[in-house]
């Protein structure tokens, strides 16, 4: 059984992602396609993979952002740019990973959340907020 508040995390997160394909689309000016659901990305092309996190949070709720390092060996295998898109409360935000990675840390076996049951650790990047790009807000 799926743990009830995994179950609220990922419509929040599929929601979020409809909602703004277009804008990335448009604002990097490439032609991503939405990937399965089992994609380590959300969003791909020939050149870039895309992750989309949709946050209850706005950008200075924290110092920095962090996702799975996985997802770099992913690209990195595939020889194509990241870029980490947080839509959040005020706004969507943008983080060129494959122009900022100098500014970002690694960190192993990092403890991550528990509250989908149980213990969840990776091996996490963590991404400065101010090297964030503001890309604008949702329109509904």
């Amino acid at each position: 059984m799926i743990h009830p508040q995994k179950v609220k995390d990922l419509k929040m997160g599929e929601d979020g992602e409809n909602d703004i394909y277009e804008m990335i689309n448009k604002y990097l000016s490439i032609n991503a396609l939405k990937t399965s659901r089992y994609c380590p990305f959300d969003m791909e092309d020939e050149n870039h993979c895309i992750e989309i996190k949709t946050r209850r949070y706005n950008i200075n709720s924290f110092d920095e952002f962090f996702f799975p390092f996985s997802k770099i060996k992913y690209a990195d295998d595939k020889g194509k740019c990241v870029s980490i898109i947080n839509n959040l409360t005020d706004g969507v935000y943008l983080f060129d990973y494959t122009k900022h990675q100098d500014k970002c840390r690694i960190v192993e076996n990092q403890f991550c959340r528990r509250d989908r049951g149980r213990i969840e650790t990776k091996t996490m990047c963590y991404c400065p907020t101010e090297y964030f790009e503001y890309m604008g807000k949702i329109a509904k």
